[in-house]
């Protein structure tokens, strides 16, 4: 059985699977993210923002996300992964 979100979302042309989409038009939409902490805007899935508690400021460009987690401090960095601010090594 097809998950019906997901299904919506690739028919839209949204690459943000569980992604539920309030409104939409033509290729463009906007919806709630999948922790239901936030909202998402894309255009057809290429180009979009992610504004949510659990995921933070994100901004996606053909799947590469850049981005800044508010919830655990911390910078997103496409490629690179996550690096935590505020968190100093400490010595042995």
């Amino acid at each position: 059985m097809r998950h019906p979100i997901r299904t919506a979302a690739r028919r839209q042309g949204n690459s943000c699977q569980g992604m539920r989409s309030i409104a939409s038009s033509g290729l463009s939409s906007i919806g709630i993210t999948p922790s239901g902490t936030g909202a998402f805007a894309t255009l057809a899935g290429y180009v979009g923002v992610t504004v949510g508690w659990v995921e933070g400021l994100e901004l996606n460009f053909f799947g590469a996300v850049l981005g800044l987690d508010v919830r655990r401090p911390a910078l997103k960095l496409p490629g690179l992964g996550r690096f935590e601010l505020g968190k100093r090594p400490t010595p042995e």
